[in-house]
Formats: structure tokens, C-alpha cells, sequence
């Protein structure tokens, strides 16, 4: 029927609208403990400063905390 009829829309503006809304919710669901656990720290060096942004976790502020590692297998999880 796509042969006959090029132009005829096939799904509603509304679900459009609907999925749209959703993968930007999922979006912003992802990235919520990058945005509630990042901090920054100002380094000062001999004849400059740079500002140096990081994620402090509750329970460290290592790669090998526990948090860490549970907010990247959530996403690996979600990715795949």
C-alpha cells in the first residue's frame, strides 16, 4: 500500500508526540546521577586555575565504588 499511497500518513501526531516524550524521559532518567552527584573543584596551578568537574558517589569518591559500579551495569542493562 506505500507503492499506491506515498503520502498518506501512516501513525498519528499524537503517538509521535508520545514516543518523543518518553525516549526524552528515559534521557533524563539516565543521566540523573551524573546531575545529582557532580561536584567541582577549582586547581590552582602557578599562573592559572582550571575548574575541574567530577562525580562524588555517597560511599567514596573512587571508579571503584559500589554506587559506580551500580549506576554502569543499570545503563550497560539498558543500553543492551
Amino acid at each position: 500500500m506505500v507503492i499506491i499511497h506515498p503520502l498518506r500518513p501512516r501513525i498519528l501526531a499524537g503517538i509521535v508526540l508520545t514516543v518523543i516524550f518518553v525516549i526524552w524521559l528515559v534521557s533524563a532518567a539516565i543521566a540523573m546521577p551524573s546531575f545529582i552527584y557532580a561536584s567541582t573543584m577549582t586547581i590552582e596551578y602557578c599562573e592559572d586555575s582550571r575548574v575541574v568537574c567530577y562525580l562524588v558517589w555517597p560511599d567514596g569518591e573512587s571508579r571503584g565504588t559500589v554506587d559506580f559500579w551500580c549506576v554502569r551495569l543499570r545503563l550497560s542493562v539498558a543500553n543492551y
